[in-house]
């Protein structure tokens, strides 16, 4: 959505760059505790080694790239994206207010936590919700890659239209 708005590739830039980078420093943030508990101690902050590691640039300061790198969790991905189709005014995008609550529901089975034997033994519309919802993203997703695609490839048209009618039937099948 922001590419669009803005009409240039610096979002993509900034998400393959920032995007990574904030991947990179979870992970090594992770390593730094993983060393803690074996009683070594790095001496050096994430961003630093990723500035050795010519992945980030001395142009910016850690406070910049921390604040590019937070417009790529996943929250605030998804904030943006009810900000910029206006969803309080419209009521519209109802997806994006269970996005939140599912997410936490949902995590337990991702990484193996205590909810996760319980989470398959609920009622069966709670799991028909689930597939709804995972559908519709899915749908969403592919119908957003692919109009992405067509802007530089107009034979991508075809899978616009196929997706984005997919879209519009499931949403009015659901309503």
């Amino acid at each position: 959505m922001r590419t669009l708005e803005v009409d240039t590739d610096e979002v993509g830039i900034d998400y393959w760059l920032f995007g990574n980078a904030q991947e990179t420093v979870d992970y090594a943030k992770s390593l730094r505790d993983a060393y803690e508990l074996l009683g070594v101690d790095l001496e050096r902050e994430p961003l630093d080694i990723l500035r050795d590691m010519k992945i980030l640039g001395e142009q910016h300061s850690n406070r910049s790239i921390k604040n590019r790198m937070e417009q790529f969790r996943y929250k605030n991905m998804t904030r943006y994206i009810a900000e910029a189709i206006n969803a309080k005014q419209t009521q519209s995008a109802p997806i994006l207010s269970s996005v939140f609550p599912r997410y936490s529901e949902l995590s337990s089975c991702v990484h193996g936590g205590p909810a996760a034997t319980t989470e398959f033994s609920r009622a069966t519309a709670d799991i028909s919700e689930a597939v709804d919802i995972s559908t519709f993203a899915s749908l969403y997703i592919r119908w957003s890659v692919y109009l992405l695609f067509y802007q530089y490839d107009k034979k991508m048209e075809p899978l616009v239209q196929i997706t984005n009618r997919y879209l519009k039937k499931f949403a009015g099948h659901n309503n």
